[in-house]
């Protein structure tokens, strides 16, 4: 079911008690208390997508978490398919969810536009020990295609270094078109998954020819890769409504990989559309701390 639908009320089929209906589209998180202590809301940044039945939460801040599955409300709760039974309460326009005794999650109603744009910037660091040189930062897109991404020098930096650290601007600046998007069906329907990497250019030709991690093998490696995807969603369709991620917000945004709980297959929910997140990278020295995102790309029979 398509988020377009914000503002439909969701019934419950509960048992007659409590929560019995909560409106489908974008929730803010806004709030969390943690065995009473407020988390300031500057530290924040999250979402919960609802639609009539699906639910998906993508939280970047204060750590990154979240779950794509299905779910029923009942008694004054969600019940989530595969991740257990969440209770809720709802006043206006403020969702409140207990994922336990001792938190307390608060979102607020949103009404997003698709964005055209996006600030994607960062940092990083250096560990003790870790390799200095030839190291770059990209954009690297997620492709259904052999070898599974496609790399654009547009979206490629070196990177120089003060001390330990270093700085960079990757930013959005236009709608994505042509490699940033994977189409699911024939109308036109596409999502865009760009990880942030950082890379060491061992061949130093100013481009990432493996999306691999480091060994005595490899001619390039990836040193270190952004908990952030920046990810986009244009239109929809059949196929992608039956994808895991149909839950995806239209237009760019920052999204945290979570597990798909109806299939247990890795995906991406978007956070705070209003909020603004700082890319921070470590290079290691360890090669097996490394994880590259790996997602089913599959055309979905609808």
């Amino acid at each position: 079911m398509s988020l377009a639908l914000t503002g439909l009320l969701i019934a419950g089929c509960g048992d007659g008690g409590g929560l019995d209906s909560v409106p489908a589209g974008t929730w803010r998180l806004v709030g969390e208390t943690v065995n009473g202590t407020a988390t300031p809301e500057a530290n924040l940044n999250g979402a919960l997508q609802l639609t009539e039945t699906d639910y998906a939460l993508g939280i970047a801040r204060p750590s990154v978490e979240g779950v794509v599955t299905s779910y029923t409300l009942e008694g004054g709760a969600f019940v989530l398919s595969g991740a257990g039974r969440i209770e809720a309460e709802l006043a206006g326009n403020d969702l409140t969810l207990r994922p336990s005794s001792s938190r307390k999650l608060t979102f607020t109603l949103v009404s997003p536009t698709a964005a055209d744009t996006l600030a994607v910037t960062g940092t990083v660091s250096l560990a003790s020990g870790a390799p200095s040189t030839n190291l770059h930062v990209a954009l690297v897109r997620r492709v259904r295609e052999a070898p599974g991404f496609f790399f654009d020098s547009r979206d490629d930096r070196a990177l120089t270094f003060t001390g330990q650290g270093a700085t960079f601007d990757l930013s959005r600046d236009r709608g994505a078109l042509g490699t940033d998007r994977i189409p699911y069906g024939t109308t036109g329907a596409a999502i865009g998954l760009l990880l942030v990497v950082v890379y060491e250019d061992r061949d130093a030709d100013n481009r990432l020819d493996e999306l691999t991690t480091c060994s005595t093998t490899t001619v390039d490696c990836v040193r270190g890769v952004s908990p952030y995807v920046v990810a986009d969603r244009f239109s929809t369709s059949p196929e992608l409504e039956a994808s895991s991620f149909a839950l995806l917000r239209e237009g760019w945004s920052h999204a945290v990989t979570v597990t798909d709980e109806r299939n247990d297959k890795l995906t991406v929910a978007s956070v705070d559309p209003q909020g603004t997140l700082t890319h921070a990278i470590t290079v290691g020295t360890d090669p097996s701390q490394v994880v590259i995102p790996v997602f089913d790309l599959t055309v979905p029979t609808p």
